[in-house]
C-alpha cells in the first residue's frame, strides 16, 4: 500500500463522517510499543485505497504536491526520499492525537512483533560501552545460556574491536548491538581482544534465536521470602515463566513473595491480566476497558479458584508502565498486595494495531484502561511536550491539579488519573555517574583477570562476594579508580559506588544471577518491601474477611451486597 494511501486511511479513520470501521477481536492481546505503550496485535488494513471524494482526495493531492516541491527545491539528499518524509508526516500527525499513537515502518514493526514472541535473532551477547583512555569502547558484559556467544566462548570484559570488518571504536553499544543482530541463520564476523590475555582473535558466529526472558531472575531471600524479577515486560511466555518461578519457590519453602515490576514498561495485556489472576480469587475484577465505540468495552475478572495466597508486596518505579501498571493496580485495588517504591509512569491508553500491506503498521489509541475501583491509569498529557511526557517531567499546574479518589473494600483511599502511587514510598540510591561507572567496569575487568599487584586470588574474590567481605577498602578503591579516570574527575566513594562495584564483580565471577543477587543485597526498595510484608498479610486478611461477610449477606434472604463492594 502506498503511503499516500496510508494518509487517506488515517483521514478515513479519524474523520467524523463516513469513517471506515476496522473490527478487531475482543480477545486480542496488547503489545508494548515504547515506554509504557501497548497495542492490540490483530486486525489489518483495508486491501484497497479508500475511494472517497472531498477532503481526503484534497489531502492526497496536497501531500503529493508538497513532496514534489520538497524534492525539487530542498538541498538535503533526504528530499529525494518521499518514504521518509511521508513517514515523518504520519508520525507527526499521530502525535497530535496523543503520545502513544504512532506509525511503524516495516522493520520497526517486524522487530516489535519478534520481541513479544519472547525471542530475537542475534548472538546472545549483552554488551556495554565504557570510555578507556578517552575513547568509547564496547565490551562483553554477559552471554545468554545456550547462545552463539556462549558457544564461541565470549567472556565478561572481552573488547569488541570490529564487526563484519568495520572498526567500532567510538560507537555506542546500542549501535554495535544493531550491527550484531540480523536475520536468523546469517553470519556475523567479529574481532575480539580477550580480557584474560589481551590477545586478538577473529570469530564468526551464526545468528540464532535468543530467548528473551520476561522473568530473568527468581531467588529465595532470607526468612522464606521469595523474589521474582518481572522486569522484562509481558510477552507470550510470561505466565508460563511465572508459573515455573512460583513452583520452584514453593519447593524451596516460600512463605511470602516480592514481585518486582521496576523497569517493566509493558507488553501483552492478556498476559498481565493472567499474572494478576494468579493472585486474585475467583470473580475478582482485574481490569476494565472503555473505548470510543461500545464494542471496545470489556471487563476482565479472575477465573482462578486456587490463587496464590502468600503475603505479597509489589515493587514499582517511574518506568513501571502500561501492562505492568495493570498488575499493580489490580493487586492494590483489591487489597491483595502493598505497592512499594515510586509512582509509576501513568500509561493507560489502549492502541489498536492496523497492519498495512507493505508490512508497516499504525497504532491508534482506541480506549482507556481502568483499575478495579474505576481509576484511570493514564496521566494528563495536555499542555505538555513529548520530551516532558516521556521523561516524566510534570508541570506545576498539572502536579497541583487535584486527583479524584476512590475507596477499596477495606476502606483505603486511593487516587486516580496519574499512574499508580505506592502504599510505601521508597527509592534506591542513585547510580554513580558515567565516568565512575566506566572506571568501575574497567577496574573489575582487571581484578577478574588478576592484573593488579597484590590482589586477591579468583577464589578469594568469590569467597569475599559470597560472605559479604570487603574486596577493596574505600581508600584502595579510590586509588584504583583515579588510575583510570582523568585528572579532572574525582570518584566519591558512596554506598551507590560500592554497590555498583560489587555488582560488576559478581557479574564477572558468577554471571547474571550472581549479579542480580548482589544488587538485591543493597537494594533499599527490596528492604522496604520485606519490612512491609506483615502489613501486606494483615491487609489481605481484612480484605478476605470483608469478602466473606459480603458473601454471607448476599446468601441471606435479608442481606444484600452493597454496590460499592461488588
Amino acid at each position: 500500500m502506498r503511503r499516500t494511501a496510508i494518509a487517506l486511511l488515517i483521514g478515513s479513520l479519524l474523520a467524523p463522517a463516513a469513517a471506515q470501521t476496522i473490527s478487531l477481536p475482543k480477545d486480542s492481546g496488547d503489545f508494548k510499543i515504547d515506554q509504557g505503550s501497548s497495542f492490540s496485535a490483530t486486525g489489518s488494513a483495508p486491501k484497497n485505497k479508500p475511494n472517497q471524494p472531498g477532503p481526503l482526495a484534497a489531502l492526497s493531492e496536497d501531500l503529493a504536491e508538497a513532496l514534489g516541491l520538497i524534492s525539487q527545491h530542498h538541498a538535503s539528499s533526504n528530499a529525494q526520499r518521499p518514504d521518509l518524509l511521508t513517514a515523518s508526516a504520519l508520525s507527526s500527525a499521530l502525535r497530535t492525537l496523543d503520545p502513544h499513537s504512532k506509525y511503524y515502518d516495516r522493520e520497526e514493526f517486524a522487530e516489535l512483533v519478534g520481541e513479544h514472541e519472547g525471542q530475537y535473532f542475534g548472538t546472545g551477547a549483552t554488551i556495554i560501552s565504557a570510555k578507556s583512555g578517552g575513547e568509547l569502547e564496547t565490551y562483553v558484559l554477559s552471554v545468554a545460556a545456550g547462545s552463539p556467544a556462549e558457544a564461541a566462548g565470549l567472556k565478561f570484559g572481552d573488547r569488541i574491536i570490529s564487526v563484519d570488518g568495520k572498526t567500532i571504536g567510538g560507537l555506542h553499544s546500542y549501535e554495535v548491538r544493531e550491527m550484531m543482530r540480523g536475520e536468523l541463520g546469517t553470519e556475523v564476523a567479529i574481532r575480539l581482544e580477550r580480557a584474560g590475555n589481551s590477545t586478538q582473535t577473529d570469530l564468526t558466529m551464526t545468528r540464532g534465536r535468543v530467548a528473551h526472558k520476561t522473568i530473568p531472575h527468581t531467588f529465595m531471600l532470607d526468612e522464606g521470602v521469595g523474589y521474582i524479577d518481572l522486569s522484562g515486560g509481558f510477552s507470550y511466555t510470561t505466565v508460563t515463566e511465572l508459573d515455573d518461578a512460583l513452583l520452584r519457590l514453593r519447593a524451596r519453602g516460600m512463605r511470602s513473595l516480592l514481585l518486582d515490576l521496576r523497569g517493566n514498561s509493558g507488553g501483552i495485556v492478556n498476559q498481565a491480566v493472567a499474572v494478576a489472576e494468579r493472585f486474585l480469587p475467583f470473580g475478582t475484577k482485574i481490569l476494565s476497558q472503555q473505548g470510543r465505540n461500545p464494542n471496545e468495552d470489556r471487563v476482565w475478572r479472575s477465573a482462578n479458584r486456587l490463587p496464590v495466597t502468600v503475603p505479597l508486596a509489589v515493587l514499582v518505579d517511574g518506568e513501571t508502565a502500561s501492562a505492568a501498571e495493570i498488575v499493580a493496580g489490580a493487586l492494590q485495588d483489591n487489597d491483595r498486595a502493598l505497592i512499594i517504591g515510586e509512582k509509576t509512569f501513568g500509561k493507560g491508553l489502549v492502541q489498536n494495531i492496523i497492519e498495512l500491506e507493505d508490512g508497516s503498521a499504525l497504532a491508534l489509541t482506541a480506549a482507556r484502561y481502568y483499575t478495579p475501583t474505576g481509576r484511570s491509569i493514564q496521566r494528563d498529557y495536555s499542555d505538555i511536550g513529548l520530551y516532558e511526557y516521556f521523561r516524566g517531567i510534570r508541570k506545576a499546574g498539572l502536579t497541583d491539579r487535584p486527583a479524584y479518589s476512590v475507596r477499596t473494600i477495606t476502606d483505603r483511599v486511593l487516587h486516580g488519573g496519574d499512574g499508580i502511587s505506592p502504599d510505601v514510598s521508597a527509592s534506591q540510591t542513585a547510580n554513580s555517574n558515567y565516568a565512575v561507572s566506566d572506571a568501575l567496569f574497567l577496574l573489575t575487568r582487571d581484578l577478574a583477570n588478576g592484573r593488579l599487584a597484590g590482589q586477591l586470588s579468583p577464589e578469594e574474590l568469590r569467597q569475599s562476594l559470597i560472605f559479604g567481605r570487603e574486596i577493596l577498602s574505600a581508600d584502595e578503591l579510590r586509588t584504583h579508580l583515579a588510575r583510570v579516570m582523568s585528572s579532572t574527575e574525582k570518584a566519591e566513594i558512596t554506598p551507590a559506588v560500592l554497590a555498583e562495584f560489587r555488582w560488576y564483580m559478581a557479574m564477572a565471577l558468577f554471571g547474571t544471577d550472581g549479579a542480580a543477587k548482589a544488587r538485591i543485597e543493597t537494594d533499599r526498595v527490596v528492604a522496604a518491601a520485606i519490612r512491609s510484608l506483615p502489613d501486606a498479610e494483615q491487609l489481605q486478611d481484612r480484605a478476605a474477611d470483608v469478602r466473606s461477610n459480603s458473601a454471607r449477606k448476599e446468601k441471606s434472604p435479608q442481606g444484600r451486597i452493597p454496590d460499592g463492594l461488588r
